[in-house]
C-alpha cells in the first residue's frame, strides 16, 4: 500500500503514478487527483480523462475508494 501525495488515501502500489507539472514533481498520485492536478495546471474543467489508460487509473481509484467507504 502506498499513499497518494495529494489526497493521502492509501492504494495498492500499482494504483499510483508520478505526475510532473510546471511547478515540478508532485510525486505519486491516484487517478482522481491526477485529473484534478491536470485540470488545474492546464486550466481545463474535465470530469474524465480522454486517454484510455489514464481514465482506467481514475476509475480504479474511484472503485477502490467505494470499496473502502472513502469519499
Amino acid at each position: 500500500m502506498e499513499k497518494c501525495n495529494k489526497c493521502e488515501v492509501s492504494y495498492p502500489d500499482d494504483y499510483l503514478s508520478p505526475i510532473i507539472t510546471s511547478q515540478g514533481s508532485v510525486g505519486q498520485v491516484c487517478g482522481i487527483c491526477a485529473l484534478e492536478i491536470s485540470n488545474e495546471a492546464l486550466g481545463f474543467v474535465r470530469d474524465r480523462f480522454s486517454g484510455e489508460m489514464a481514465e482506467e487509473a481514475r476509475q480504479n481509484a474511484i472503485a477502490w475508494r467505494q470499496k473502502k467507504g472513502i469519499k
